[in-house]
């Protein structure tokens, strides 16, 4: 619980939280979500909810501006109560992803029972997106159509260059991450980026 605890204060601490609080109140930035990774051992804390509630209720961050990332490997020790976890934490109103999609178990079980809104296709599978016929393009192709199955949005990791942009787009990826949006910025060098909509995938 401690760890919990001390992660979360972290981010208020460094003012994250926060910032996301000062940038939901501005009408013209567009929709942006600050991630929290959740370790197996923090979704397994009886305290977690508790501190996302608090954290929530301290910075006045919109709920919806929280993403929770999750591993597959995070509900293999103890899948029913890391299933009450999750619920419980998306009845808060914060967003939960799926992280690393396809490097981990993968059951279909999981993703039909895991609360999610956002599945992550791994880095590993959009670096090998360059050929049509390639293992990591069919991989992709097919997280995506599982997105669409189970009605969940599918982020592509590590997009590094407009080729892998483009790619993702044509497989109909919704939303991207990686440095050919941006590198890691300080909040004021981001500020103007949120006014900016890119036409498809995004940061």
């Amino acid at each position: 619980a401690d760890d919990v605890d001390s992660a979360l204060r972290t981010l208020s601490e460094l003012k994250a939280l926060r910032q996301a609080a000062v940038w939901d109140q501005t009408p013209s930035f567009t929709a942006f979500a600050v991630t929290i990774n959740l370790s197996r051992r923090q979704l397994g804390s009886p305290e977690i909810v508790d501190t996302v509630a608090r954290a929530i209720k301290e910075t006045g961050v919109s709920p919806a501006g929280i993403v929770l990332e999750i591993t597959e490997s995070a509900l293999a020790d103890d899948v029913d109560s890391a299933l009450r976890t999750l619920s419980e934490l998306k009845a808060l109103g914060v967003r939960l992803a799926i992280d690393d999609f396809g490097t981990g178990y993968s059951s279909l079980q999981y993703l039909r029972q895991v609360p999610a809104d956002i599945i992550k296709i791994a880095k590993p599978f959009v670096d090998g997106v360059y050929v049509r016929d390639s293992d990591e393009y069919r991989v992709a192709h097919a997280i995506v159509h599982l997105g669409e199955a189970f009605g969940l949005c599918t982020l592509a990791e590590g997009i590094e260059d407009s080729e892998q942009y483009e790619r993702m787009r044509e497989l109909g990826c919704e939303l991207g991450q990686g440095y050919y949006f941006a590198r890691p910025l300080p909040a004021d060098e981001v500020t103007p980026l949120l006014a900016f909509e890119h036409d498809s995938l995004a940061a």
